[in-house]
């Protein structure tokens, strides 16, 4: 097969995919956008502003998306969805100038599209790039094609309680969830707190301490997130006297809210 077949090859099974997913996203990629929107808006590299915790694994890839959405107007999804079609591109095509049908098959692996927003992309290109300067050869291994369901029911759970929020919780409640990316996008005026600490650190620090309850009592918290069934860390929500179940569900997961919180 000619150089130029299995380039387009690999453009088509990019595109292809990339529209697939329809652009979905996973919960860490929109941690970084929202340090990215509050950097843009004049806050800083935060989180929730005011404090000043990192929680970010990849500095080169946050600049650089700082950069691009800069460029385009402050839309940084859309500027996170262009570096990871740029990057993945290159990536592939280094990877295809290593060895034949390598890039194709790296191209047709959907794992790597459901983590757009994320340094991966990146990562795998600036690896390739290593490899094809080194003149090594990598990706000796056998290739398994394998497609995975892009909109995954957990996604979907976590989109239908951000709606719910939107339309009933307060401006300015402080919202409990394992998963701030989900949650601290769609509520940008919303203080978010991570009950497994990544963007609390605090209640990482809990965790550590074997006292995964801790984060309760001191976080004071309107709303809190808990999985169905409930992860052990949450069960201390269920047990809780000062809050209520409310009848809200989706999926496997749930809301518990102070009581007397006007709803």
């Amino acid at each position: 097969m000619k150089p130029q077949l299995r380039y387009f090859l690999i453009i088509v099974f990019a595109c292809a995919l990339t529209w697939a997913g329809n652009y979905q996203v996973i919960d860490d990629s929109l941690i970084y956008a929202r340090y990215i929107r509050n950097a843009l808006q004049g806050h800083g590299l935060v989180y929730n502003i005011g404090e000043h915790v990192n929680a970010l694994t990849s500095p080169l890839y946050c600049y650089l998306l700082l950069a691009v959405a800069k460029v385009f107007g402050g839309k940084v999804l859309l500027a996170s969805h262009i570096i990871f079609v740029a990057t993945w591109l290159c990536a592939c095509f280094t990877a295809e100038r290593l060895i034949r049908f390598a890039g194709v098959l790296v191209a047709a692996y959907g794992y790597f599209y459901i983590v757009q927003g994320m340094e991966t992309s990146l990562f795998l290109f600036m690896l390739a790039m290593l490899v094809c300067l080194s003149n090594a050869y990598i990706l000796r291994a056998s290739w398994k094609i394998h497609i995975p369901v892009f909109a995954s029911d957990y996604e979907r759970d976590y989109t239908q309680m951000d709606n719910w929020l939107q339309q009933h919780a307060p401006e300015g409640a402080r919202i409990a969830t394992p998963e701030t990316g989900f949650i601290g996008w769609q509520l940008p005026n919303n203080y978010i707190i991570d009950t497994i600490g990544l963007t609390s650190p605090e209640n990482a620090a809990h965790i550590a301490h074997r006292e995964p309850g801790r984060w309760l009592a001191e976080d004071h918290a309107d709303y809190v997130v808990v999985h169905q069934p409930a992860w052990p860390y949450e069960t201390v929500v269920e047990n809780a006297p000062e809050y209520i179940h409310l009848p809200v569900q989706f999926g496997r997961v749930t809301l518990y809210a102070r009581a007397g919180l006007q709803r």
